[in-house]
């Protein structure tokens, strides 16, 4: 069985393409374990948002989706978004059961004068 490092889904099974979607908006089908790459790459443009952004927000960079019963990655969808913590609280809770959510907290301290 394969999986991959990040998310470490097995790829074997009946599913095999996983739908890749950036901003929400499809792009292709691609291997599970070209997902990894992408990550990466909105991964440090998320790093670098979050160093800017006041720690009452989450900078969001991926939203997995997945298939529990096969463990199979269904979808990948990658962003930067900058979100209120009080929303990807209710983001979190509305995809819990079958999505990851990858994400950093904003970095800078809030000056509460």
């Amino acid at each position: 069985m394969i999986t991959n490092p990040i998310n470490n889904i097995s790829t074997d099974g009946l599913h095999r393409d996983t739908a890749l979607y950036e901003d929400s908006h499809f792009i292709a089908f691609i291997q599970p374990y070209e997902v990894d790459e992408r990550i990466e790459e909105y991964r440090e443009e998320a790093l670098a948002l979050a160093e800017n952004e006041p720690c009452d927000r989450i900078v969001i960079y991926a939203v997995l989706e997945y298939d529990e019963a096969r463990s199979t990655l269904i979808s990948a969808d990658l962003m930067c978004k900058s979100v209120p913590y009080e929303k990807y609280v209710e983001l979190a809770s509305k995809l819990l059961n079958s999505c990851r959510l990858f994400f950093f907290r904003g970095r800078k301290e809030i000056d509460n004068e």
